[in-house]
């Protein structure tokens, strides 16, 4: 991917290295310099029906992997493990806000992979910008989200995704072609799933990327494409056309024909009362007149 020329407060190079953990005691998330490299990216509200706690466990599962290789469950550590990025909109007047963030920062620490996890509450369309078109992946961590702009987003500024398969990432997301779907039971955003565990997929679906960067860079393509395609201005005019004239133009005369018979009807009867008074009428008249 083209580096992004958009000045915010962090450096993202998307060709860069990241730095290896062992040096992890020594970053300063808060140095404007720190190059991110291609980050693993998040971008949600701060609000805990997002299920970003999920993004953390599966991303501790990967770090100490790499750091200790003790974890059997991966097949190899050949892939530098780039910085993560939480970011989005974020309420200083909400409640929830503040607390998830704090709960999330929290959980951070006590995986061990603060130093790891960059925090960025409130980022500013350039930044918001630069991380889509930047990331090594965009992870999406909603389980059963009405539709999802963002895995839309992501794919548009040409990132692989990774979300949940369920709600609307099923329609938006092509599993294999522009992301990876993957199929975990979430309990309200931490780690409790049902089978064989979230966080183990999640972490093997972020790997694949990782072990294959030219995968990752595919499916941004394709992703693109697909979006340009199916929800762009010119698919949405045409579908919308298809609708209007397929179904709401028939549907229309339909309607109107409904109400023409029942107009119909409703005159007939009344011509047909109209004819019986007068024939009533004629009969009193004629009985009088005798």
């Amino acid at each position: 991917k083209a580096n992004v020329d958009v000045n915010v407060n962090i450096n993202i190079n998307a060709n860069a290295k990241t730095t290896d953990t062992d040096d992890d005691e020594n970053v300063d998330l808060d140095d404007k310099d720190l190059d991110l490299g291609a980050p693993i990216v998040s971008l949600n509200r701060f609000e805990r029906k997002k299920n970003i706690g999920i993004l953390l466990h599966a991303y501790a599962k990967l770090y100490n992997h790499q750091k200790n290789n003790t974890n059997t469950n991966y097949s190899n550590t050949n892939y530098k493990l780039p910085y993560l990025v939480i970011a989005g909109g974020y309420d200083p007047r909400n409640t929830e806000n503040i607390e998830y963030l704090t709960e999330l920062q929290h959980l951070s620490q006590s995986l061990g992979i603060q130093n790891r996890t960059l925090f960025r509450p409130n980022v500013s369309d350039d930044e918001r910008a630069m991380l889509l078109q930047s990331a090594t992946c965009v992870v999406y961590t909603p389980h059963r989200e009405h539709f999802g702009i963002v895995p839309l987003e992501a794919m548009f500024a040409g990132s692989a995704v990774i979300a949940m398969k369920s709600g609307g990432p099923k329609e938006t997301v092509l599993d294999g072609v522009t992301g990876i779907l993957v199929d975990v039971n979430v309990d309200a955003g931490d780690c409790k799933v049902s089978g064989d565990g979230g966080c183990d997929k999640l972490a093997k679906a972020m790997e694949e990327l990782l072990l294959d960067p030219q995968k990752a860079i595919r499916m941004g393509k394709s992703g693109h494409e697909h979006i340009k395609n199916k929800f762009g201005i010119e698919p949405f005019r045409k579908e919308w056309k298809k609708i209007v004239e397929e179904q709401a133009i028939p549907q229309g005369k339909k309607r109107r024909q409904q109400q023409l018979q029942q107009r119909g009807i409703s005159f007939g009867h009344l011509a047909m009362l109209v004819a019986l008074i007068a024939w009533y009428l004629g009969r009193f008249v004629y009985s009088i007149s005798k």
